[in-house]
């Protein structure tokens, strides 16, 4: 997943997006996620558009809630306009976004740990 890849995800995923992260930053991936990498005191929007603009891959967290959030379609949207990779992550069950079922996505429905293996 190098070089550097942004987690995009809705707030009620937070703990699933938290784990997804760390357990990759450990393997020795470039990860840049909100909750640990913007600091105290920084404006949320202008951190995020600067790492959406540094980070060269996406993963995308799916779920119910994220393929209705406005904040990760915009992500996703921006990743497409940019050609960039994106990297869907199927955490439940949920219809995928139209812009991106034709792109390859790693299954953590089932199993958590066989879905952090996948290349």
């Amino acid at each position: 997943m190098s070089p550097k890849t942004f987690i995009s995800y809705t707030r009620k995923d937070s703990e699933f997006a938290l784990r997804i992260a760390k357990d990759l930053k450990e393997a020795g991936h470039e990860i840049w996620i909100d909750q640990l990498d913007i600091t105290a005191g920084k404006r949320w929007d202008v951190e995020i558009e600067e790492a959406l603009s540094h980070c060269n891959n996406l993963l995308v967290i799916l779920s119910a809630n994220a393929v209705i959030s406005n904040n990760v379609l915009d992500e996703i949207s921006y990743y497409i306009e940019e050609g960039k990779v994106i990297i869907p992550i199927i955490k439940e069950e949920c219809k995928i976004p139209f812009r991106i079922r034709r792109v390859q996505y790693v299954n953590f429905k089932s199993n958590y740990n066989e879905g952090l293996k996948k290349p």
